[in-house]
């Protein structure tokens, strides 16, 4: 990730964490809020931002600079695009946009593309990470702690050893079926047999906890503590 550009879409709790996270390693050339959206293309100094946010909330931008459009903030030029807040956003229109940068996508929101905007990007044989996967981060801790590792730093290396297993299992798929392929399509068909296989050999009056311990030992986590 050493000198990456990132791009954002929202910069509340989950933009925010994600820029403390790869502060340091990338750089965050845009982002947006509810009031527009701001670049660097050198790279944001993620502290100001930080400090700034907290005095102005979503209005912070204003403070920074020059204040654009937010459709805008899918022409910038960056390696990895986060969309991390509305819903639908990419659609048709704005994979267009996508096309002329053709960054990684890893959204940090729920439901980030139309059919029409996945279908775009997926055909140009852009990687566009699913949804339920790339943000996965919040359950995957919480069944840690469900299952006894209730450190923050006991759940952060289980999510990261769950999504890492993950993601290399599902581009090793999309790689077998020949990329371009949907990593969305081959994620939701796993996810659908996994959870019909759960329904199946769950016991009646189980509880969370029993079911944490069981995910524990389906991905070999049992030596975090």
């Amino acid at each position: 990730l050493k000198g990456k550009r990132f791009v954002i879409e929202g910069f509340g709790k989950v933009g925010t964490g994600i820029a403390c996270i790869l502060k340091g390693r990338s750089r965050l050339v845009a982002l947006s809020t509810r009031y527009g959206m701001i670049r660097d293309d050198e790279g944001f100094d993620i502290e100001k931002l930080l400090d700034l946010r907290s005095k102005y909330g979503d209005k912070f931008i204003f403070e920074v600079g020059e204040v654009y459009p937010t459709p805008e903030l899918f022409d910038v030029p960056c390696d990895f695009l986060m969309p991390g807040a509305r819903t639908h956003i990419i659609d048709t229109e704005i994979a267009e946009k996508i096309l002329n940068i053709r960054p990684i996508i890893v959204p940090v929101s729920n439901a980030p593309y139309t059919d029409g905007g996945l279908a775009t990007l997926e055909k140009a044989g852009i990687l566009c990470f699913p949804d339920f996967v790339a943000s996965a981060g919040a359950i995957i801790a919480a069944i840690a702690e469900f299952a006894g590792r209730d450190t923050e730093d006991a759940a952060l290396a289980v999510v990261r050893e769950v999504q890492r297993s993950q993601t290399r299992e599902l581009l090793r798929a999309g790689r077998a079926c020949g990329i371009p392929t949907s990593l969305y399509k081959l994620a939701k068909e796993k996810a659908s047999m996994n959870r019909d296989l759960l329904l199946e050999t769950l016991e009646p009056n189980i509880s969370i906890q029993e079911i944490a311990k069981n995910f524990m030992n389906e991905f070999n986590l049992n030596h975090i503590r």
